[in-house]
Formats: C-alpha cells, structure tokens, sequence
C-alpha cells in the first residue's frame, strides 16, 4: 500500500523536535536528525504492516474518525487505511502527537 503523509504530520514533528532542542540544550542536531529518520522509516513501514496495529484508544477525535495508532518515539499516529478512486488502499498518516501531548 501506498503511504501518505498529511501536512499537520510533518508539521508536528518539526514544531516538536524544534521546541525540543531550545528546551534542552544537550539535545543536538544529529541526535533529533536520528530521531525523525526512525518516525519516517517507522511510517514507511506501514506500507506492508498497516493492518497489524490496534485501532486508536486515547485521543477521542481518532477513536471517534476510526483511526488506527501506531506508536514510535514516544510519537503517536493516526491513521487510516482509505481506497482511491481507482480502488487502490493507501494508508494514510492523518495526525501525530507526541507521548507528552497526548491528549483530545
């Protein structure tokens, strides 16, 4: 399945991991850089194993949408599995939180 990524999820990763960085002066460039490559690798990864993860428990407006929750980093996604026009499944990564933030 095709992964795709919505704008508010990118966007709260960089907000995340910028704010991060000018709270905790120990934490530097290439260790936030390791960071997003493992959340990118990890929701690539749903291309092949977007079934296996529990539909989402905590933030109401995803249990409500019916997203499923994967969990990496201490970051939590929202997504849903959706079918194009042409009958295609995609997976799409509809939201992200941090563990910190994590609340609706």
């Amino acid at each position: 399945m095709r992964v795709v990524i919505r704008n508010r999820v990118h966007a709260a990763i960089k907000a995340f991991y910028g704010a991060s960085i000018l709270l905790h002066p120990a934490l530097d460039r290439a260790t936030v850089h390791a960071k997003e490559k493992r959340l990118y690798d990890a929701i690539r990864g749903l291309e092949k194993f977007a079934g296996i993860h529990p539909k989402a428990r905590v933030m109401k407006s995803w249990v409500d949408a019916g997203y499923y929750e994967l969990i990496v980093e201490d970051f939590h996604f929202g997504y849903s599995i959706e079918q194009t026009s042409r009958g295609e499944s995609i997976v799409v990564v509809q939201d992200a939180v941090h563990s910190l933030l994590n609340h609706d």
